[in-house]
């Protein structure tokens, strides 16, 4: 599924509005929601660098919102297939020239 995603999901912001702890192996849960055509979804990821009430890039399956990722996760994991996926180049670009209009 994740593979998939990084190559053709779509892209949407989420946000954090829950970080706790589980399990006795240090394994922290962040739960996100996102919203799609007036649906919100929800799902966690597991560990990595986020806080509550950050605001997050989630990758999702268009006939399908319930799957769905975290970008910074697949960033991680699936680089190469990410570099197909016409949507996160889209907004690699983007990102990047808003960043160069603010200097």
């Amino acid at each position: 599924m994740k593979t998939e995603l990084a190559k053709n999901g779509e892209i949407t912001k989420g946000y954090i509005f829950e970080s706790k702890d589980v399990g006795g192996k240090g394994t922290t849960y962040h739960y996100y929601t996102f919203k799609v055509a007036n649906t919100l979804y929800e799902n966690h990821a597991a560990n990595g660098e986020f806080s509550e009430k950050d605001s997050i890039y989630i990758v999702y399956d268009i006939q399908n919102p319930d799957k769905n990722w975290a970008l910074k996760l697949l960033e991680n994991d699936y680089p190469d297939q990410l570099q197909k996926n016409p949507n996160y180049l889209n907004l690699k670009n983007n990102e990047h020239l808003t960043r160069a209009k603010a200097y």
